[in-house]
């Protein structure tokens, strides 16, 4: 109901504005934390570490001295040889690096996406749980009100102690309640403010939060860094097994210089494999069978992505279905079943406990609200870390 929510908006604005965050603002610490840092800090080691398989070693130095007699003659003397070679790997190895670097920007964008979905999911939390401590203080505040009016009745005669106690036992419930929450809401805050740079904690705003619950867009889904991922990892075996299936995977070349008894010698030679040998033969199946493995797996995982996308477009359809008809007919109707029932117990027409029924029923349903939206927003924010995908990108 707009008037609810309306209602709703003006008693959040109303508390804790002095220390606000919207939810851009504590994405834009992510940055600068130590946690996505380490995570940066390895994609980058694992990047390095794929990217040996393509490098060759450097310039390797030789020596060897000896002592040589001449047979003929009494001389003798210390030869020796310095020698210098280096191997060269021939695979072609820029569609592998290429595919290599851009899998590394994909996984960055992946693992800041993850943080910041946590952060999205605190800030869901907190959000939800702040407004359900300002409806219930609402109640209460009511509730509160009515047990006066109640006081008024029972030293008039109108009404007896059972109608006092048990408006009484309603307003501490609640209370008890309250207090609750607000214990969850300072955890659930501390977890929202864990890579904030304040030194005090910050209030989420949350008025940023989606109203609705929206469907997601096949272009977000097909262009989302997780499905670029997977068929990255094809991709890259498929350049890999290019680069292994070179006629000639590797040359050494090398400059000598002997000193020897009666003569010095310069030399310069090269090394080419004439056969591929056994371990050649099993290195190129071996990238074979992974590309093979590669590609099976990305189809299996595009099938299971859109399986899971088809699951969650079912999910918020039925959330949005049930959050229409509990605010456009069940709300209704039990916020004219209270208000007639209020009528009648200030009336003497009817009791107090059927009074109070109707109260609980009707805040049950904005609750109920509450718990729809919020287990939607959820589901949307495990959705986008599972894609990689900033929660910011998709409320623009």
């Amino acid at each position: 109901m707009k008037y609810l929510s309306t209602f709703l908006v003006l008693i959040f604005s109303s508390s804790l504005q002095a220390h606000e965050a919207n939810l851009a603002t504590y994405l834009s610490n992510v940055t600068n934390t130590d946690i996505l840092k380490s995570r940066l800090h390895l994609v980058n080691a694992q990047t390095l570490a794929q990217e040996n398989k393509i490098l060759s070693n450097g310039f390797s130095l030789g020596a060897q001295v000896a002592y040589a007699e001449s047979k003929n003659t009494s001389e003798d003397a210390l030869e020796y040889q310095v020698s210098l070679q280096k191997s060269f790997l021939l695979g072609s190895s820029d569609a592998y690096k290429n595919t290599l670097h851009l899998s590394s920007s994909i996984q960055k964008k992946l693992q800041t996406a993850q943080i910041q979905n946590y952060i999205y999911q605190s800030y869901i939390d907190t959000c939800f749980i702040k407004e359900q401590v300002s409806i219930l203080e609402d109640e209460k505040l009511r509730n509160t009100k009515m047990t006066a009016l109640i006081q008024v009745g029972v030293d008039g005669g109108e009404f007896d102690l059972s109608s006092l106690y048990r408006s009484q036992m309603s307003v501490d419930n609640l209370s008890l309640k309250i207090l609750s929450l607000k214990n969850n809401y300072k955890q659930s805050l501390q977890r929202l403010n864990l890579f904030s740079t304040k030194a005090t904690a910050i209030e989420p705003q949350c008025s940023d939060l989606p109203a609705d619950i929206t469907p997601f867009a096949d272009e977000s889904f097909t262009k989302s860094p997780y499905s670029q991922a997977f068929h990255l990892q094809a991709k890259k075996q498929t350049a890999l097994k290019k680069y292994r299936d070179s006629l000639v995977d590797k040359i050494t070349v090398g400059l000598s210089y002997d000193d020897e008894m009666d003569v010095t010698r310069s030399s310069a030679y090269l090394q080419v494999p004439l056969t591929w040998g056994d371990k050649r033969t099993n290195t190129l199946e071996v990238a074979k069978q992974q590309e093979l493995a590669a590609f099976s797996q990305q189809n299996y995982l595009q099938q299971e992505l859109e399986n899971t996308l088809a699951s969650y477009r079912l999910e918020q359809q039925n959330n949005a279905q049930k959050l229409a008809y509990i605010n456009d007919k069940l709300i209704l109707k039990a916020y004219k079943t209270a208000q007639l029932m209020k009528e009648r117990f200030q009336a003497g027409e009817a009791n107090y406990l059927e009074y109070i029924n109707s109260q609980q029923t009707l805040f049950d349903f904005i609750l109920q609200t509450i718990h729809i939206r919020r287990d939607a927003l959820q589901a949307q924010a495990k959705l986008y870390t599972k894609l990689g995908i900033s929660p910011l990108k998709e409320q623009k």
